[in-house]
């Protein structure tokens, strides 16, 4: 395939993905505000309270992180197979429905929140294991990606095991849960950037990993 012909493809791909991620920011923002029409004035109330301020903001902050790493890794890889940008679809499908369910978070938020995690942490790996690495990466950076990569897999696995301890305990024990949960999410996005960045520094001026 000819370097424009790549281009090409990266600029489709690229085309496709922040339109998924723009329609369901979209939604989302139109859940979040409601107009209403009083004594003839247009007042808009915007539909955070205390029970959903935190999960919103963890779950907008994920989800513009992961439109950023999106992009660059579509930007810098010469290109992008068709069931891995089928694969990128779903994943954002899933994120997007977790942001928009945000705004009314419940016991089945958390849950998809937490398979997600675990579905791309494992995806992760798998893709980390599965390839060739560069011969020209420091052989001790590109063994502690691969310990990178696998911590977000064991945060991911305590997410779930959280929510499937809150789960057997019954929804009375939905607020103990809240603040490991946050804290297991804050330490699963964290990973997830150092990964990214640790990962275009072995790459340099390639990324074909996702």
């Amino acid at each position: 395939m000819s370097h424009d012909a790549k281009t090409g493809q990266s600029d489709a791909s690229l085309f496709v993905l922040n339109t998924a991620y723009t329609v369901f920011l979209g939604v989302f923002v139109q859940y979040l505000f409601k107009v209403d029409v009083v004594n003839g004035r247009p007042v808009v109330d915007v539909l955070i309270t205390g029970s959903n301020a935190i999960p919103i903001c963890l779950i907008c902050a994920y989800f513009l992180v992961d439109w950023l790493t999106a992009n660059l890794t579509v930007s810098l890889r010469s290109s992008l197979n068709h069931l891995v940008l089928i694969l990128l679809l779903v994943f954002i499908g899933i994120l997007g429905a977790a942001l928009i369910l945000a705004i009314e978070p419940s016991l089945a938020w958390y849950a998809l929140l937490a398979g997600y995690g675990a579905a791309v942490a494992f995806w992760d790996l798998y893709v980390y294991s599965g390839r060739d690495h560069d011969q020209e990466w420091p052989a001790v950076l590109v063994v502690f990606l691969g310990l990178v990569i696998t911590a977000r897999v064991a945060i991911a696995a305590i997410m779930l095991f959280v929510i499937i301890l809150n789960c057997v305990g019954g929804p009375d024990n939905l607020d103990h849960m809240l603040v490991s949960f946050y804290v297991l999410f804050l330490m699963y996005l964290a990973v997830k950037v150092f990964r990214y960045v640790l990962y275009l520094f072995l790459s340099g001026s390639r990324a074909t990993h996702l």
